[in-house]
């Protein structure tokens, strides 16, 4: 019996397609059913890996598809993440304009301490750091139960041992 094949080559393709699918603006709207990308990213990562699975090798098991799900989740997280700051900064100058709006929306409120401070901290690396942390927690949760469902559809099917027809009589 030969050994199972490697988990990371499909981790990254179902990490990477998540990614895409958590930072890219308008393809990120399809987050907004109950997170169909994020949870896709690790489903694809079990099917990329049933499919290297041979006959003479072990059987995909519960504890492949969670590490498979978790693993494309903490990629998809840091590509993500990646992705969108670049997005952000390509797109800064309809950010900034925004952000302007809204400053002058707290000045006329009296909070102009708290809108300045609100800028600071969207320029710094503190809120890059952060934002990278909460998206690779997320999407590892979220893929593992990608790769949970994963695992749900691609198992291997057990036959019910049936006892021998008799006939009545």
């Amino acid at each position: 019996m030969r050994e199972k094949p490697g988990i990371l080559k499909p981790a990254l393709f179902g990490g990477l397609i998540m990614g895409v699918l958590y930072g890219v603006p308008y393809l990120n709207f399809v987050n907004c059913l109950c997170c169909a990308g994020i949870l896709l990213g690790g489903f694809l990562s079990v099917f990329f890996y049933n499919n290297d699975l041979l006959p003479d090798m072990p059987p995909l098991q519960a504890g492949d598809a969670v590490k498979l799900g978790a693993l494309s989740g903490v990629v998809g997280g840091i590509v993500g993440t990646i992705l969108s700051q670049l997005f952000q900064f390509f797109t800064e100058e309809s950010v900034r304009v925004e952000l302007d709006r809204a400053l002058e929306q707290f000045e006329d409120q009296g909070a102009e301490e708290v809108a300045r401070m609100l800028v600071g901290i969207l320029d710094s690396p503190i809120f890059f750091v952060l934002s990278l942390l909460f998206s690779v927690a997320f999407c590892t949760v979220v893929g593992l139960l990608g790769g949970l469902i994963g695992y749900a559809v691609f198992k291997p099917k057990q036959h019910m041992m049936r006892p021998p027809y008799q006939p009545p009589g």
